[in-house]
């Protein structure tokens, strides 16, 4: 190294600086920002303008290369009080238009902290986990901390990422050497740091898993799924379900394996839906259904060899206009989208984003006639919004369009999932229990696991059964699925599940104190997202696993109490001796 003294940088937490083991006191935020912005280049010339741009960003001011000239000024007369300003060389040397900071590679964490990450890949398990430890002992917080710039900003993040690429792998490497609380004790702090990675919450169902936690490790699979439903509306990937499938082949002991396909791809049947999916480009497809019903899944099966971008609607996007489709197509126009070849733009989950991204996505449905561009779309019927009932018109209405409605699975294909999921298919009570979900593989998938979870499943010759009703665990797993309806309807359909499968809006009216014209938006609601349906005179559960899961959510308390002020203002109210009669009954009980 040029210059007197021995220095070494880190930028793996505060930006520090120490000559000959004393630490440099580099001066306030900007000037530590020009610093590591030449240091992580250690070597390399960097221009002024490289300068300007990565620790001012655009909005440089006028005066701005005039503080680049002082900020590398001061940090000379920092790092090397004694150096003359007639003098050659020194840490910070200047070049044609820039600076360059001449220090050694392995004076610098960062560094040191790859060449770590890239010599246990050449190393056996012991070796390469011992590398890894080296390499994360270097990091002292967040990479470049308190440090202002676009460049602090964009290191910040791909170090983090690496950084969690490493824990993962260390993970992966102690559990092999039977490190297994230690991986559950660090893991369990991560994910709820970053809860929406699925390699640390695979990895944290993996440790559990082999720690003898199955419960534990399934109740972590179904809150990894219930995240990255709500976060990002997408079901987990490969990675979590071999995970879960691991814990449910060891929770109960099938007589033969798992499925491999329904473990990688969550989903069974659909076999026409696939084959559009798989289909050429030049179309336009809508895919709508309830919750649960597989949309995403069927996405990620049907274009798994496609050249995609998918993007996936929230509610926050709904507030940020055109913001989804701009991520997918990084500002492009559609004959730029096709340049390289056929491509697929996905919005899954429209009824969430802003109306300038439906009309949008609307507006490219006549580039799918001139170019190899496959529009897709999915959306869920509740929220109801009109711009989106006019986008689905709109597909229906063209000519290269299609609108596919996905209804429950058939009865053959939810015995398949359950089949696929533990390895033996459904004894009759347990069928009967799955066939109350209505077709919803999200539903049945739920059924299965919290019963798993509460132990509740045996094998018996050659099927998997069943002995209890449902718990309230696991009517509390199933009820999750309903908070994307407002709290007004939920409360309707809780009186409604304890009037039974089928009910008359009078009645529901009457046991919750509310006129018929109150509970008008409320079924709308629950009918537009398929819960409730149509059944004559009278509405009926979608789902009679719901009703259940609804009904035996409530304490045994609660729900006797409810039946006994039914059973009075029923009677008060003229309603027919039977009726009355069992919510006495089921009132006294």
């Amino acid at each position: 190294m040029t210059g007197p003294g021995t220095f070494t940088v880190e930028l793996l937490g505060p930006v520090r600086v120490r000559r000959d083991g004393l630490e440099v006191d580099l001066g306030p935020a900007r000037r530590q920002a020009v610093f590591a912005v030449l240091a992580a280049q250690a070597g390399r010339a960097v221009s002024r303008e490289e300068l300007v741009a990565g620790v001012w960003g655009d909005a440089a001011p006028a005066t701005a290369e005039a503080g680049l000239y002082n900020h590398v000024s001061g940090l000379r007369r920092a790092l090397e009080p004694r150096r003359s300003r007639r003098s050659a060389g020194g840490i910070i040397v200047s070049t044609g238009g820039g600076y360059l900071v001449d220090v050694a590679p392995d004076a610098l964490d960062v560094h040191r902290f790859e060449r770590h990450r890239a010599h246990a890949r050449t190393l056996a398990d012991a070796g390469a986990l011992a590398e890894l430890d080296r390499a994360l002992a270097l990091w002292r917080g967040a990479a470049f901390s308190g440090v202002p710039g676009p460049f602090a900003l964009a290191q910040r993040a791909r170090l983090a990422d690496l950084r969690l690429a490493t824990v993962e792998a260390r993970a992966g490497l102690a559990l092999a050497a039977g490190r297994v609380a230690d991986v559950i004790a660090e893991l369990s702090g991560l994910v709820v740091e970053h809860p929406v990675r699925e390699g640390l919450r695979a990895l944290l169902i993996t440790a559990l898993h082999l720690g003898g936690r199955q419960a534990e490790a399934l109740r972590a699979y179904e809150d990894t799924q219930r995240v990255l439903v709500d976060e990002l509306g997408i079901e987990p990937g490969p990675a979590l379900r071999t995970a879960r499938q691991r814990v449910v082949g060891d929770v109960a002991r099938p007589p033969r394996t798992p499925s491999v396909e329904v473990a990688r791809t969550g989903i069974v049947g659909r076999h026409r839906e696939l084959d559009l999916l798989r289909g050429p480009p030049g179309r336009a497809l809508w895919l709508d259904g309830e919750p649960g019903i597989g949309k995403s899944a069927l996405l990620a099966a049907g274009l798994a060899d496609r050249r995609v971008a998918r993007v996936t609607g929230d509610e926050v996007d709904g507030r940020l206009p055109l913001r989804v489709l701009l991520d997918a197509v990084d500002g492009r126009h559609a004959e730029d989208l096709c340049a390289d070849g056929p491509f697929v733009l996905v919005v899954d989950g429209l009824q969430w984003v802003d109306e300038d991204t439906v009309r949008f996505w609307t507006d490219l449905l006549p580039h799918t006639t001139r170019r190899p561009l496959f529009l897709i779309a999915t959306a869920r019927p509740v929220p109801r919004r009109a711009d989106v009932a006019r986008a689905r018109r709109a597909v229906a209405d063209f000519e290269g369009g299609e609108v596919v409605g996905l209804g429950g699975l058939p009865a053959d294909d939810v015995v398949a999932l359950v089949t696929g999921m533990v390895g033996a298919p459904p004894g009759p009570v347990l069928r009967g229990l799955c066939e109350q979900a209505g077709g919803n593989p999200r539903y049945v998938t739920e059924l299965v696991d919290a019963l798993l979870r509460d132990g509740a499943l045996a094998f018996r010759d050659g099927v998997v059964e069943t002995g209890r009703d449902l718990s309230r665990a696991v009517a509390s797993a199933l009820t999750a699925r309903l908070d994307f309806l407002s709290p007004g309807t939920v409360t309707v359909l809780r009186w409604a599940a304890l009037l039974g499968d089928e009910f008359a809006p009078g009645d529901v009216a009457t046991v919750a104190g509310e006129l018929v014209s109150d509970l008008v938006a409320a079924v709308d609601e629950a009918a537009a997202a398929g819960v409730l349906a149509d059944a004559g005179p009278r509405l009926a559960f979608r789902h009679p696993l719901l009703r259940r899961a609804l009904y035996r959510g409530m304490p045994a308390a609660v729900r006797t109490a409810l039946h006994g002020q039914a059973a009075r203002v029923l009677a008060e109210a003229g309603a027919p001796a039977d009726v009355v009669a069992r919510h006495l009954a089921d009132g006294t009980s």
